[in-house]
């Protein structure tokens, strides 16, 4: 029992801690005018259409797991028309991962060490662009890898609880339903935790351990195969999710591949160094150091596979944060190696209290363009958006450009399917440019939203290219420059029918 409140108190204290930070290192917090990530926007889009009536896939697109469209729209409930919501589920996502990761921790060092580890890790993690920007798909990831790591390393020391396998079953069909190339992280260690329990358990209660982790996966997984079939969406949630993926992130089996691959691994070195040296030390570390040497192969395993998985197509943004889970574990080895007995409490408040503040600053968002705190108002966006709020029968496209956040911060649900560009190009997913351009000619919304490079225009006569799409059925209500980040937003008006003649 004593056990039990003291976990508690611990969970309480880490709330706190990733509240705080989160205030700071997320630009969905009330410190900031707005989230200005076109992904995060996306998902919360697709979120409120869901709770409003629309279908998934069908009425409205975007080619992440059905579950993170899910979470989003709960945190829009209570707090439409701005971030906060975002910034509740952000918070409580970093609670799971920070208190998981302390757990972890605990596994092989001392309680003073764990929650030093815990500090450590915040610097190290909020340091990524995919985090700082708030609310991506890998930040919310990260809580279900984590604590699913947590719970095979209770199993691979033979605790056979229940609770256990039900929850391990829970982040398999979480990682699924929300990105599911990154579920190879786990792989390894299921393959350990299945042998081992065959091992030191009874076919028949291997068995039964086996159906209660299918049960925790069913538990997520059924209720939104029943969504599908009951919307008749199934069919286009394949297309979103499983074929467009796949384009969007193709794989290529041969010697192309191959370079493609080194290629983009030798960037992401370059760019996350230490990260990258830190999570090989902790799988060389764990290979070697310590008695099971299965649990150090796996280690191993599930971080070269996941380097593959993510890096074979050759996209090389910010996905290092996904690789968080081995920042942890070398950390871990780190600290062993030190072999550091004890660490005086007196000494460590003050140094968690530094790396709360050593997080905020290489975070950097509190010295951004959305910051309260540093600029009076956001961007040129927000004149933007102070605008279309004056016309309350509003509709919108984005038109070939990302989610800007004009739709959530205008409260609206899109009307059209495609209502922005995902990040591809003609001959990966021409269905989404064809689509667009017939919403232009069929005058399927209001206003049309574009957003251009300075140098990508002739500024004197506002001129671009598709100009010719736009003008046959639009023309020109009013453009916004944003001159820190060199862009310029354009609104585009429905032509108003001409009076006929008397």
């Amino acid at each position: 029992m004593k056990k039990v409140m003291t976990k508690h108190k611990d969970l309480l204290f880490i709330a706190g801690i990733s509240f705080f930070i989160m205030a700071f290192c997320t630009t969905s917090s009330f410190l900031y005018h707005a989230n200005i990530d076109t992904d995060t926007n996306a998902y919360i889009t697709m979120g409120r259409g869901l709770f409003q009536g629309k279908i998934l896939y069908v009425d409205l697109f975007d080619h992440k797991g059905p579950l993170l469209y899910f979470l989003y729209g709960l945190s829009t409930l209570l707090f439409s028309g701005s971030y906060i919501g975002s910034y509740i589920l952000e918070s409580l996502f970093f609670t799971v991962t920070l208190f998981y990761s302390y757990l972890i921790a605990q596994k092989f060092l001392k309680k003073e060490f764990s929650y030093l580890l815990m500090f450590l890790f915040i610097v190290l993690v909020v340091n990524f662009k995919l985090f700082s920007l708030g609310g991506t798909a890998e930040e919310i990831l990260l809580a279900f890898m984590i604590t699913s790591l947590y719970y095979c390393i209770n199993i691979l020391e033979g605790n056979y609880a229940k609770k256990n396998f039900y929850i391990l079953g829970l982040c398999i069909a979480s990682m699924i339903l929300i990105k599911f190339t990154l579920c190879m992280f786990l792989f390894p260690f299921l393959i350990l935790v299945f042998f081992h329990i065959l091992k030191h358990q009874k076919i028949k209660n291997t068995l039964k351990l086996i159906g209660i982790a299918f049960g925790g996966f069913f538990t997520i997984f059924v209720p939104f195969m029943i969504y599908f079939l009951a919307t008749n969406s199934f069919s286009a949630f394949l297309e979103a999710y499983i074929r467009f993926n796949s384009l969007y992130a193709h794989l290529e089996f041969n010697i192309a591949g191959l370079r493609i691959f080194i290629l983009s691994l030798s960037t992401v070195i370059q760019n996350n160094f230490w990260e990258f040296i830190l999570s090989l030390y902790g799988c060389f570390y764990f290979l070697f150091h310590e008695k099971h040497k299965s649990f150090g192969f796996s280690i191993l395993s599930s971080f070269l596979l996941l380097l593959f998985v993510v890096y074979s197509s050759g996209r090389i943004y910010s996905y290092f944060l996904a690789f968080a889970p081995y920042f942890l574990l070398g950390i871990i080895a780190i600290i062993k190696t030190l072999n550091i007995k004890k660490l005086d409490s007196n000494i460590l408040i003050p140094l968690c209290i530094t790396l709360c503040l050593i997080a905020i600053h290489v975070n950097g968002n509190y010295y951004s363009r959305t910051s309260k705190l540093a600029y009076a108002s956001d961007d040129a966006l927000s004149n933007l958006i102070f605008d279309l709020k004056k016309d309350e029968e509003a509709t919108i496209l984005e038109y070939n450009c990302l989610d800007l956040g004009i739709y959530n911060r205008l409260n609206k649900i899109p009307n059209v399917k495609f209502f922005y560009l995902p990040n591809v190009t003609v001959d990966q997913y021409k269905k989404v440019f064809d689509e667009q351009d017939r919403y232009l000619k069929e005058k399927k919304t209001k206003y049309v939203i574009l957003k251009y490079g300075f140098s990508r225009i002739n500024l004197e006569k506002n001129t671009f290219e598709n100009m010719e799409k736009v003008t046959e059925n639009y023309e020109l209500y009013k453009f916004y420059d944003d001159l820190s980040k060199g862009n310029r937003f354009y609104v585009f008006k429905l032509k108003e029918k001409a009076p006929k003649s008397i």
